[in-house]
């Protein structure tokens, strides 16, 4: 009888604290998370019940509630809630859908490999969301996992991987799923790193049964105008039974282009010409004319004769913006170490705030949140910690276990390139051989190193990065271009190599190795259209007459 009038408040206090979940929300109080998580993951959650749990649509309203506070103490909590066949259904699926967006440290590695080959689909489908790159295949093989909940975090752990032609196949699997959310996902991560194959899968999207599916397909062919997604919407709209969809896709990247001409300084005016010319016989000939008369209207207004060369101060910010305010040390040392500070506040300090010359104190405060178990606030604090002198933790964060740390240390480092510490550089070849960090931090290590390394250690690095049997951590288009900037002459056996090979995912390698290898003083001058492997749509060695050597990101 005595747990009677505990029983009997418990109810009450659920129902005073969903409520309240609007002001909580609204006024980022983190210190109610605990509660919160504790109330969705009641046993019971999703059926009600004698566990005092809530039902389903409550349990998504926590979850909201529980994703905009981004409160990094629930993860323990939720990933207890996942591992437990006890808690209801609907409350494990919340608790992954919040785990995923949460900044806390994730488990070792033999864990989250051990929880993505679980026989329960809540814990495959977590583990699932802590693979990286090196874990491909896993990813892959979970995309013909029987339950859709599975296979939908699986797409979704594609959207960060460079594509291999694994990853490829599994993505268009993907886009043919059966159920619908997964067909959804599918099509909002298709287009990253430009796999030519998803063109064509996400064409036949846009005449998808589902309307939420149709919207993802239009949605991923607007916001990537990349030559092959022109070209087979070009294709599409000339060949196919329904042209509609391809042509309204086409006519809205038309407009942004148009958008972006008027909106654009004088030097990214002149990078957009160089973009819009090559493509421009895809475009309506309509917003063609409109796209050269915003050029030339734009150019005489600026002055600007035709086909000058671009001023050294075209893309140096516009003379009126003002240098960030000086951060508030006092409110600083309040907040940051606060785990109840809410994250807006939190970046609004760390990042829209100077840091430069707080002295003694601001590198205490940003020593703290370097070393804090969210990684969140170790990403923010590297820039402020290059900014203050703060080498030493800086430094750690360069070692990081978190790629997206190591990836911001280098980043504040290459600020100032003239002044690089030794240990930055060791760091950088750390990042390149660990798998985990590569595909996140490997292009800003392969910076440090052609900044502050030296002659031999670009070579090395180049040399190192070209050796790889394939692209699937996305750094041989930086190796490529360091090499035609440094002139490294050592690599071109693997430019050739790289030319010469089928195009995967994108062509974009194949094209800066042209360019490289010209630039190197070599002969060869095409691509062997043969290992396309049937991609017809993508006429590469005409493209490449036309852009003059330049392609649509490195122009």
């Amino acid at each position: 009888m005595a747990d009677e009038p505990a029983r009997k408040r418990r109810p009450a206090a659920s129902r005073s604290l969903l409520a309240r979940l609007e002001t909580i929300r609204d006024e980022e109080d983190r210190s109610q998370t605990a509660a919160l998580v504790e109330l969705m993951t009641a046993r019971g959650g999703g059926g009600g019940g004698d566990g005092g749990g809530i039902d389903g649509d409550r349990i998504g309203d926590v979850a909201d509630v529980l994703l905009a506070l981004e409160d990094p103490r629930c993860a323990p909590a939720l990933r207890s809630a996942v591992l437990d066949p006890k808690c209801g259904a609907d409350a494990r699926g919340a608790a992954l859908d919040v785990l995923a967006a949460l900044p806390a440290d994730d488990p070792d590695h033999a864990t989250a490999v051990g929880w993505a080959t679980s026989h329960d689909p809540f814990v495959r489908a977590m583990g699932l969301q802590l693979l990286d790159a090196p874990d491909g295949h896993l990813i892959a093989a979970a995309v013909a996992d029987p339950e859709a909940m599975v296979r939908r975090v699986a797409t979704e752990s594609m959207g960060s991987l460079v594509r291999t032609p694994t990853l490829v196949a599994a993505l268009r699997r993907a886009l043919r799923d059966d159920d619908a959310a997964v067909r959804e996902v599918a099509c909002r991560v298709a287009l990253f790193d430009e796999p030519l194959e998803c063109s064509w899968d996400l064409l036949r999207a846009l005449s998808d049964p589902s309307v939420v599916v149709r919207a993802a397909a239009f949605d991923a062919l607007e916001w990537f105008p990349r030559i092959s997604v022109l070209l087979a919407l070009a294709d599409a709209r000339s060949s196919s039974d329904d042209p509609a969809p391809a042509e309204s896709v086409l006519n809205v990247l038309a407009r942004r282009i148009v958008t972006a001409f008027e909106g654009a300084s004088a030097g990214a005016r002149r990078r957009l010409d160089r973009w819009a010319g090559p493509v421009a016989w895809l475009l309506t000939p309509a917003i063609g004319r409109v796209v050269r008369q915003a050029t030339e209207a734009r150019t005489a207004a600026a002055g600007d004769p035709a086909g000058a060369e671009p001023d050294a101060g075209s893309d140096a910010p516009p003379a009126g913006r003002r240098t960030p305010p000086r951060v508030d040390l006092d409110i600083a040392a309040r907040a940051l170490p606060d785990a109840d500070t809410p994250p807006s506040v939190q970046r609004e300090l760390l990042m829209r705030r100077s840091w430069v010359r707080t002295g003694r104190r601001g590198r205490e405060i940003l020593l703290d949140c370097a070393t804090s178990p969210n990684w969140a606030l170790r990403q923010m604090a590297a820039r402020p910690l290059a900014a203050t002198g703060g080498v030493d933790a800086l430094g750690a964060l360069a070692l990081d276990r978190e790629a997206v740390v190591r990836r911001a240390a280098f980043v504040a480092v290459l600020d100032r390139p003239d002044d690089i510490d030794p240990r930055f550089l060791d760091a950088a070849w750390a990042a390149l051989a660990d798998p985990f960090a590569r595909a996140t931090a490997g292009d800003h290590a392969l910076a440090v190193l052609a900044a502050g390394g030296g002659t031999a250690a670009v070579e090395e690095a180049v040399l190192r990065e070209l050796s790889h049997a394939d692209d699937r951590d996305g750094l041989f288009l930086g190796a490529i271009h360091l090499a035609r900037l440094a002139g490294v002459t050592r690599a071109v056996p693997s430019l050739l190599a790289i030319v010469n090979s089928p195009v995967v995912a994108s062509v974009g390698p194949h094209v800066a190795a042209l360019q490289s290898l010209r630039s190197l003083g070599h002969p060869r001058t095409r691509i062997d259209l043969r290992q396309l492997d049937g991609v017809d749509h993508l006429d590469v060695q005409r493209e490449l007459g036309e852009w003059g050597w330049h392609g649509a990101r490195w122009g």
